[in-house]
């Protein structure tokens, strides 16, 4: 994710059937290639050899990953809490 926002080209591989649906996403997206274990090094050498393609990945991660999850994650939580229980600074 990291490397997608900052428009870094990547090679993505999933370690566990979870992490598939998002991979998918951002293959989809056009933001990584997605391989399998077995050819991720075939898939680096592609990357390496192909500058329209990492132009394409650096441009389209940044617009699907704006790092700004964290953010939104700890606005969802303070939004939860009442305002009867919040700390005043």
């Amino acid at each position: 994710l990291e490397a997608m926002a900052l428009g870094r080209p990547c090679v993505a591989v999933a370690t566990a059937d979870n992490q598939l649906p998002n991979l998918d996403a951002a293959a989809a997206a056009g933001a990584a290639i997605v391989t399998l274990p077995g050819t991720a090094a075939e898939a680096v050498d592609m990357l390496c050899r192909d500058a329209a393609l990492r132009g394409s990945l650096h441009d389209a991660g940044p617009r699907l990953v704006d790092g700004l999850g964290a953010r939104r994650v700890a606005d969802a939580v303070i939004a939860l809490v009442p305002a009867t229980l919040a700390c005043s600074a």
